[in-house]
């Protein structure tokens, strides 16, 4: 399980489908409304803290959003909402279904894409017969955004959910959570370009 704080009160927890499996619950079966997605949910969110070192209040509200990963796992968003600030009626799982499939037939291209955004968003890249092919799991809030920019360097379309497991089972993974490391490699291609 990989686990981060997202802000001061965010912690995003990926978990893979080994661990989905292990905690015998699937994307495709979270619901609140479950007392079994409950438990898995306090469960995983219990080990997040133990893990991040912090003490998390099971008591106040609380948003869960979950995306799957692409490769049979799922990331999940836990939002702590203070006491003072309860506007939420209920705790809340919202799915944040369809990933959006980026591809580019150069590597210039999906380089210029990836800097063009000014935002993090979870995406593995894959390559297959040349193209290059980004699975992007978007906020709702980012999908706006990163349909401009990205239209603009290739193609970009939405991908069903089995479209996105299709692409994470038959395509060359070429790294996963690939944005960060993209920006990374672009930085220091310009930086030695530079010293050219």
């Amino acid at each position: 399980m990989q686990c981060r704080m997202l802000s001061e009160n965010g912690i995003e927890v990926q978990l893979s489908r080994a661990e989905m499996q292990a905690l015998d619950i699937t994307y495709e079966n979270l619901d609140y409304a479950n007392t079994e997605t409950r438990r898995v949910l306090w469960t995983v969110l219990d080990e997040a803290g133990s893990t991040l070192g912090c003490n998390i209040d099971l008591s106040g509200r609380m948003l869960i959003e979950a995306r799957p990963d692409g490769d049979g796992g799922c990331i999940l968003d836990f939002t702590l909402y203070p006491h003072a600030k309860m506007k939420l009626k209920r705790q809340k799982l919202a799915k944040t279904d369809g990933a959006l499939l980026f591809e580019a037939d150069s590597a210039d291209a999906l380089l210029a894409a990836v800097c063009a955004i000014n935002t993090d968003v979870y995406a593995d890249l894959y390559l297959q017969d040349g193209v290059f092919c980004l699975l992007l799991f978007p906020q709702e809030e980012q999908r706006l955004l990163l349909t401009a920019v990205f239209a603009e360097f290739g193609c970009l379309r939405q991908a069903s959910e089995y479209e996105a497991a299709a692409i994470g089972e038959y395509r060359q993974c070429v790294c996963k959570n690939a944005v960060q490391l993209l920006r990374s490699y672009a930085l220091l291609r310009e930086n030695k370009d530079a010293q050219n």
